[in-house]
């Protein structure tokens, strides 16, 4: 049996980026081995403490790292291995000490999958490693010191990697390209939103469905017809056994997913807008007034002032009566971006409502207007398709990967054009037609991608080294 030993080190407690493709792909990998009768993979996962806690002697592994598979903690963090790398790159017999050492502590594996541009040898595993994308090549202008120094790291470790894992047909290109790695040894594995459509709330956390399964009325027994009449709403067949707590279907990570239907929408707006009035409290933002969506880090990368200067036009020009609400932690040099909302005429319509929990988002994206992501180049864009499953319009760059995730879902225009980014999002705004289609082949397109199709892909690449 191949048993690969995944690098679950990028997962936090409160994950976002790397750490969520590292979540939901080993979930994934279990659950497909979990429906197999006779699986030919098991997964392991390998933990790097901080350097704080390692000092401590205090491994502190989050609990979800470690899922249902053995999880095993490295001896060395992040900040010394590093280093050993490099040793181990300049010194063939250093390299064999590390890879030796790697095969004995973990119980000889057939894979070692490392996840964030990083990968330890190994003298008898296949080597596995994860590059996203190569910002820190293409545009170093818009990453930090640390990030500059990547190029150099990763290039070591392809000298002992067997296969690269990528997220998209563009990052691919350029991991050939600029890295030269062989096209052959670069596999693309999709990534998928964290987020259910709209239409299911049953694929929410336990407690939320229990939430409104108290809020709605709905009994052990199942669902109180005449409590949906209170509320103008039918009472489609099917969703009743799933709600009752009866057998329900569960999709390819294990949650639990139901038939769409009125009701099910029903609850989900319900809860959607009592999340945005509590939001709307903390915050400045005036939640009866519609409003244009942003959600990511607040870095140079994701061109931010564009989309400033994009809504400037749009007030200008058309007087919309929109807020351009942005969401995300402020990432590396974001003093520019706020001194152009500064500088803004309608810097009180544009609100900054900082890193949200996953529930406040998911209720942001529903009810967006329109979801407007301009970035400069991405790995992937995961945000567009999340924002495609939840029902929000899109608008966003032509360039890198983001015609790939998008498709003909949505709009485009040049990130370096503020004058077409406005324009775009102003043909949603004026023609509700155009935005309902967008919305429709939005659903379409996301649906496309899973966290059992990544998984599946990983298990091929795998499989391609034995």
């Amino acid at each position: 049996m191949l048993k690969a030993l995944i690098d679950v080190t990028p997962v936090t407690r409160y994950p976002s980026g790397v750490g969520l493709y590292v979540i939901n792909l080993v979930r994934a990998l279990e659950a497909i081995a979990a429906e197999s009768v006779e699986p030919d993979y098991s997964v392991e996962t390998l933990f790097q403490p901080g350097l704080k806690n390692w000092l401590m002697r205090r491994p502190s592994v989050p609990g979800v790292n470690c899922g249902h598979q053995p999880c095993h903690i490295w001896d060395l963090p992040v900040r010394l291995s590093t280093p050993l790398l490099a040793g181990a790159y300049h010194a063939p017999l250093l390299q064999d000490v590390v890879a030796s050492r790697m095969d004995r502590r973990f119980d000889q594996p057939g894979i070692i999958h490392g996840t964030n541009y990083s990968v330890c040898p190994s003298q008898k595993a296949k080597t596995v490693m994860n590059i996203y994308d190569l910002t820190f090549i293409r545009y170093p202008e818009f990453v930090d010191n640390v990030v500059k120094r990547y190029q150099a790291h990763v290039e070591r470790c392809l000298s002992w990697t067997d296969l690269v894992l990528t997220i998209s047909e563009s990052s691919k290109r350029d991991i050939v390209e600029y890295l030269g790695v062989e096209a052959d040894k670069v596999w693309v594995t999709p990534l998928a939103s964290q987020y259910a459509p709209m239409s299911c709330p049953l694929a929410l956390p336990v407690e939320t469905q229990v939430s409104w399964v108290q809020e709605v009325g709905v009994a052990a027994g199942g669902i109180n017809p005449s409590r949906w009449a209170e509320v103008g709403q039918s009472f489609p067949t099917g969703v009743g056994e799933s709600l009752s707590g009866a057998s329900q279907p569960m999709d390819s990570v294990g949650v639990s997913t139901c038939p769409p239907g009125k009701v099910a929408r029903a609850i989900r707006y319900e809860e959607t807008d009592r999340i945005l009035d509590d939001l709307a409290k903390s915050s400045a933002y005036d939640r009866e007034r519609p409003y244009l969506l942003f959600v990511s880090t607040i870095e140079p990368r994701k061109n931010i002032a564009n989309l400033v200067e994009a809504f400037n036009r749009l007030k200008s020009n058309h007087a919309i009566e929109h807020d351009l609400l942005l969401v995300g932690k402020k990432g590396w040099h974001y003093e520019p971006i706020f001194e152009a909302i500064a500088r803004s005429p309608w810097q009180k319509s544009i609100h900054h409502l900082n890193y949200l929990s996953d529930q406040q988002v998911r209720a942001l994206y529903t009810k967006a207007d329109v979801f407007v992501y301009p970035s400069f180049y991405e790995g992937f864009g995961l945000p567009v398709l999340e924002a495609m499953t939840l029902g929000a319009p899109v608008v966003t760059s032509n360039v890198s990967s983001l015609p790939e995730v998008a498709g003909d879902a949505a709009l485009y225009a040049s990130p370096h054009a503020p004058e077409e980014i406005s324009e775009q999002i102003w043909q949603i705004i004026d023609n509700p037609t155009l935005r309902q289609d967008l919305i429709k082949r939005g659903h379409a397109q996301a649906a496309q991608f899973s966290w059992r199709r990544t998984a599946e892909e990983t298990l091929n690449a795998y499989r391609s080294l034995l």
